[in-house]
């Protein structure tokens, strides 16, 4: 799979970035129908930093996305929050309550969280590697070598989601084989 070729294919992808997200516009997120709008969406948002990662990492970004968002539903999303990642005591950007899941008590129980709020995608990745690089450095490290199922472990190891880490690691993984089917579909 050639994800610079997919991340090359922006010109007539499913949005554009905000021309003004550099300097805190925040662009309007529209719900995406389908796989492909959200694979190229997410590959439009993460093309101005390629070079942070190898193509062989980029499947696993856009997978873990897809996988937290539920291909771009979430109600995180009305933030660019691909991630679900929650506004804790140290983040300082703009935040928004709204419905989660958590599933430590051994069943899933409705909770209200309070989500961080992005620009837009490319301001929602960015924050998201820095993120994983400073709090979950085993994560960041089997990211970076484009291990799957160790990136997914070691996110539940450090405390990343609540859901049983085999589970979780399971569904990570169906969505990525997802993502990877529909992004080789894609660049035929």
């Amino acid at each position: 799979m050639n994800w610079l070729i997919l991340l090359g294919a922006a010109a007539g992808g499913a949005f554009l970035l905000h021309e003004g997200a550099a300097n805190g516009i925040r662009s309007p997120y529209v719900p995406l129908a389908g796989k492909a709008p959200f694979i190229q969406a997410m590959s439009d948002a993460l093309r101005p930093i390629a070079a942070r990662l190898s193509e062989d990492s980029w499947a696993l970004v856009i997978a873990h996305g897809a996988f937290e968002s539920g291909w771009g539903k979430s109600s995180a999303m009305s933030g660019w929050n691909w991630f679900n990642i929650t506004a804790g005591g140290q983040w300082l950007g703009s935040t928004q309550l709204g419905p989660d899941s958590d599933c430590s008590s051994g069943k899933c129980v409705p909770i209200t969280q309070k989500w961080r709020v992005y620009a837009d995608g490319t301001d929602a990745i960015v924050d998201y590697l820095g993120f994983l690089e400073a709090l979950y450095p085993t994560a960041w490290q089997r990211l970076v070598a484009a291990d799957a199922a160790g990136f997914a472990t070691a996110l539940g190891q450090a405390g990343y989601y609540t859901l049983d880490i085999p589970t979780y690691v399971a569904r990570y993984l169906a969505v990525l084989n997802s993502v990877i089917a529909e992004a080789e579909r894609m660049n035929s």
